[in-house]
């Protein structure tokens, strides 16, 4: 359809008018049209016109004569071909006012007739614009009509409403079959629009209906014998508590009379916030005409009040419905009372393709025991369950661990404590079984006195049950012996003698042929132990490798069949095609549509052949993919299978070697320990007196130490007895147990621990001095309270408090050794204290622990005590000191405080040394009684 031309109609006297049409399907084949106003001399006004329709000429002028109002009427003639027709007029031009404009034509020329009247109204303060044109042709009685009705109400930038009609039926050199009906509708208010379009050729009409919505959006195609729509919903909800989302699109080739045949892409997501749980879903589905609908779903549920967690996704995506993939996910824990437990569960799984996997976890923590195990399992090709176990369970007298594969056990150990009197006196028996070997275990433990006994037996339940003790014994008084024995043979013994007498003197056998037993049945075990391991793992690689390839297959013929919903719209588009070219007068009015609405209906097709066409080369390339993929995996296996098996050869040859190898080594060794037995134990035995010597100068020493610590405590404490303050301070406690204190006692009291809380230098000090004083008041007041747990916290608060104290302590210490002078010597902590002009004069201290263990005649702890205990008169501890020593024949020793010391066999004294530059020390050597150097 072509149409151009120029139209001047401001004034009756500037009347101008030039159209060209150009329409085969309007049948209106490059129609010319030139109509203007002739110039006269009269006031008359003379118009003339001349044109081309379908190769007919036409021609012709007409003279008007003004009447009121804008009317003119006149006569002319009108030249069609070579005929010529008389013609009469009547015209209204009527085009100065703003708010209203109007046209009128009568023409009539022999038994032709055209009237055409036009009507304009615009108001402006209500944003209305309207036109109404109303067109007659008659030959002699026969009449078509032309209107066209337009209409525009605005009443924002984006509020509007446009309706108009159309109607078509002749012009003046041709006439349509049928009435050609344009209608039309639009409206918009703000972002939503509503447009319709209809165009109507005898019974049958066409409609164009698109709408943008607040949820939706679509257009709608109405055909004689189909509609095709398509249509977007949306759906938003954003809310604090619900957030959610939902997108859902739609295309039908023929919703009037298959509205359930359609293609659906639908997008949703949901999130629900409550005070106890957090519930998400998503969903996305796929659905067209043809094949199956595909869909992919996920719901997380997380439940904070029972500690729960639930999350399911599901993939709907392959050919049938039993195809679908779910892997579900479930958690719960529970703590109750010192008691946590929780487990887990993850199940993997499809019918159709033949998968059907579990994993699931059980954990619990109690004052009881511990828990862990691990459950895996699975249903194979041939539909055998499969399973595999991680076991980890221990409480006071039960123990139990197993580690186990499909393909068969790795290690699997259980211990029950039969007898139990305390940590020390038990029995316990258990069975292990590692690769393909059974252990069987006894422990008895005992202990009575200072007796003591540990015996570990471990029996390998084979053919010849070999037999491994670890036995220990230790009695305090007498010996300690430890025996390791196999088949009930003697491999290795010692002893180690504790009495006074025989202090760790030794003894000890052992036996090679036993060791060199023990070491081919551990060597046996061994290579055993990888053979199992090697088989365990080869089976298992095959196992996979035949799943996995049955996997792979079971994928690749569930794939969705895109061709089955390809062929549907194929089938859709060519009836289509069909139902246009069938019916004559829905070909010319479809025509007309394309013609006007450009490409649209014919590219629907061919973009949904496109989309179908990728769809079906994706599946396409996805399927060769996995054929590749699973005939590569076949033709690899076995050639891993066979270069593992060469490997797992090679490997165990080169272990069994090497441990035949080393036990070579270990039997040349055992064999030159035989052979220089006697060597050994001269050896072992001077080592063994020399141990023994120096345990019997350790227990003496320690006994006599012990012994005198409990002198020295006997005798402080009986001198504290004899004290008066001390009955005094019995008396008074006892009447504090009896008796309760008054109240009036008590606020001075808390006076009193406020004040000491207050100048106390640290915080740890402070809440130690608090919670001594809490615990006192509970004590004396006889209130119930776990005495034993504030001891506890008492004797932790005052660590801290010590701590804290000695942080500052070496403060002061650095402080004080900032000002000392260059040359003065280290101290310790504080400087020594000074009286007066007095100052402590510096000195050192030495002591040998040896010596004293050797020399037994030194001052005990009590007789220390009792020299340097303090006096009852001070002058006696005040500076300035007097005080001297003597030593006569070497050996003597006299203190300054009249004490007297025989000192035996050879000795060093320190007689000076520099104590402050630790230039030099001055040191007599003596031997019995001596001086030697």
């Amino acid at each position: 359809f072509e149409a151009n031309g120029e139209v001047n109609v401001k004034s009756f006297d500037d009347l101008f008018i030039k159209l060209f049409i150009d329409s085969p399907a309007l049948n209106m084949n490059k129609v010319e049209f030139e109509a203007g106003r002739q110039l006269t001399k009269s006031s008359a006004k003379t118009l003339y016109f001349r044109g081309k329709a379908n190769e007919k000429q036409l021609s012709g002028s007409f003279t008007l004569v003004p009447k009121e109002d804008n009317l003119y009427e006149g006569s002319g003639v009108l030249n069609i071909g070579d005929g010529s027709y008389p013609l009469k007029f009547k015209l209204k031009f009527d085009v100065q006012r703003k708010d209203q404009k109007e046209m009128l034509l009568d023409m009539k020329a022999g038994k032709y007739s055209y009237y055409a009247h036009i009507m304009g109204l615009t108001d402006e303060a209500s944003g209305l614009y309207k036109v109404e044109t109303v067109t007659k042709y008659c030959k002699n009685d026969k009449c078509h009509n032309e209107e066209l009705k337009l209409s525009k109400h605005k009443t924002g930038p984006m509020e509007y409403e446009i309706t108009f009609g159309l109607q078509l039926s002749m012009s003046l050199f041709f006439m349509l079959d049928h009435p050609l009906i344009l209608k039309g509708h639009s409206k918009r208010q703000g972002f939503e629009i509503d447009r319709i379009l209809e165009v109507e050729y005898g019974p049958e009409k066409i409609q164009y209906h698109e709408y943008v919505q607040k949820d939706r959006a679509g257009a709608e195609l109405t055909l004689p014998k189909r509609t095709i729509a398509v249509e977007a919903m949306f759906y938003l909800q954003d809310s604090k508590n619900n957030p959610s989302f939902k997108i859902e699109g739609n295309f039908w080739m023929d919703k009037k009379n298959a509205a359930a045949d359609k293609t659906s892409v639908v997008l949703a997501s949901d999130t629900t916030k409550r005070t106890d749980a957090v519930v998400l879903s998503h969903e996305a589905h796929f659905s067209t005409p043809g094949m199956k609908e595909l869909s992919l779903k996920n719901d997380l549920t997380v439940n904070l009040k029972d500690n729960t967690i639930h999350a399911k996704f599901e993939a709907d995506v392959f050919s049938k419905k039993n195809q679908k993939f779910v892997i579900e996910y479930k958690l719960a824990s529970n703590k109750n009372e010192g008691t946590y437990s929780g487990n887990d569960h993850l199940h993997i799984y499809s019918k159709g393709l033949n998968i059907d996997t579990q994993l699931q976890r059980k954990a619990s923590i109690s004052k009881n025991g511990v828990s862990y195990i691990i459950t895996g399992s699975y249903i194979d090709s041939k539909q055998n369950k499969r399973e595999g176990v991680a076991q980890f369970i221990f409480d006071p007298k039960h123990s139990e661990v197993v580690l186990k594969l499909p393909e068969g056990t790795l290690y699997a150990e259980e211990s029950t404590l039969v007898g139990h009197t305390d940590s020390l006196n038990y029995h316990m028996q258990g069975e292990t079984y590692m690769l393909g070997y059974k252990f069987e275990e006894e422990l008895d433990v005992k202990k009575k006195g200072p007796h003591f006994k540990y015996i570990l037996t471990i029996i390998q339940k084979a053919e010849n049950n070999p037999q491994f003790t670890l036995d220990i014994g230790v009695d305090l008084d007498q010996l300690a012996e430890i025996n390791l024995k196999y088949n009930k043979k003697l491999l290795l013994g010692l002893e180690v003698a504790l009495d006074e007498a025989h202090y760790l003197k030794s003894k000890y056998q052992y036996n090679t042929d036993v060791a060199k037993d023990y070491l081919t049945q551990e060597k046996k075990n061994i290579v055993g132990m990888l053979k199992e391991v090697s088989r365990i793992a080869k089976n298992t690689g095959a196992k996979v490798a035949e799943e996995v390839t049955d996997r792979l297959e079971n994928c690749r013929q569930a794939l969705p069949n895109f061709k089955s919903a390809a062929q549907h719209y194929q089938k859709e588009l060519q009836q289509f095609k069909q139902e246009i070219t069938s019916n004559e007068n829905a070909k010319d009015i479809i025509d007309f549509v394309k013609n006007t609405f450009g490409t649209v209906l014919s590219q629907i097709g061919a973009i949904l052949h496109e989309i179908y066409n990728v769809a079906e080369k994706l599946v396409s390339v996805l399927n060769d993919a996995l054929q590749k993929i699973t005939e590569s995996f076949k033709a690899t296996i076995p050639k891993l299978k066979e270069a593992y098996e060469k490997t797992s050869d090679i490997v165990l040859q080169m272990v069994d070697d090497i441990l035949e190898y080393a036990k070579t080594v270990v039997d040349s060794v055992l064999d030159s320990i035989k052979k220089f037995e006697k060597e050994i134990e001269e050896v072992v035995d001077v080592v063994s007196d020399f141990f023994h010597e120096i345990g019997q100068m350790t227990t003496k020493a320690l006994n006599g130490l012990s012994k005198e610590i409990k002198d020295f405590i006997n005798v402080l404490w009986e001198q504290i007895k004899t004290l008066p303050v001390y009955s005094m301070i019995t008396e008074k406690l006892q009447e504090l147990k009896n008796y309760q204190i008054p109240e009036q006692y008590w606020s001075t009291y808390e006076g009193m621990v406020k004040s000491v809380v207050e100048v106390s230098p640290t915080p740890q000090l402070k809440q130690f001095v608090t919670s001594a004083a809490e615990y006192l008041e509970k004590f004396l007041k006889h209130q119930q309270f776990d005495k034993a747990q504030a001891l506890k916290q008492l004797l932790r608060e005052f660590a801290d408090a010590l701590s804290s104290l000695v942080e500052i302590l070496d403060q002061a210490a650095e402080e004080a050794g900032s000002k000392a002078s260059p040359g003065s010597p280290p101290r310790l902590l504080l400087p020594a204290p000074s009286v007066g002009s007095f100052v402590a004069p510096p000195g050192t201290v030495r002591f040998s622990l040896l010596n004293w263990i050797k020399s037994p005649d030194l001052p005990s702890l009590s007789e220390i005590y009792h020299t340097y205990r303090p006096r009852n008169k001070p002058t006696d501890f005040l500076p300035p000191f007097d005080a001297s020593a003597l030593i006569i024949g070497g050996t003597e020793f006299f203190t300054f405080d009249g004490k007297h010391y025989s000192f035996k066999g050879s000795c060093s004294y320190i007689l000076s040394t520099d104590v402050i530059d630790r230039n030099f020390t001055l040191v007599a050597n003596m031997e019995a009684g001596k001086l030697k150097s």
